[in-house]
């Protein structure tokens, strides 16, 4: 006795497989962009300290004032959820010191 699919499973197990693809390539949008903002990082701290920045992949989007206006400007160019980081321009804190903080 043979086992078959039906057509509804199967369009259920290739929607599965490609949702898993597009999470997989927004976790890697979000960790080049990640990589790009401590690359800049430095240089950031010096042109615009205590400001907001956004990235997606390597491309820098934008900077501004505020994380709102900033995360709403980068969804009015057209980028969605997910596919963008925005971060303030600040010292990095290792995570030594955040363990220090749990003592």
């Amino acid at each position: 006795m043979s086992q078959s699919t039906s057509p509804d499973s199967a369009r259920f197990v290739n929607t599965t497989a490609t949702e898993q693809a597009n999470v997989e390539t927004i976790s890697g949008a979000i960790q080049t962009s990640q990589e790009a903002f401590q690359r800049d990082l430095p240089k950031l701290l010096t042109t615009h300290p205590m400001q907001w920045v956004a990235y997606c992949g390597i491309k820098r989007i934008g900077i501004g004032p505020s994380k709102s206006d900033l995360y709403r400007h980068c969804l009015d160019q057209g980028h969605k959820r997910g596919e963008f980081v925005v971060r303030s321009i600040e010292p990095l804190v290792s995570e030594d010191v955040d363990a220090l903080s749990e003592v």
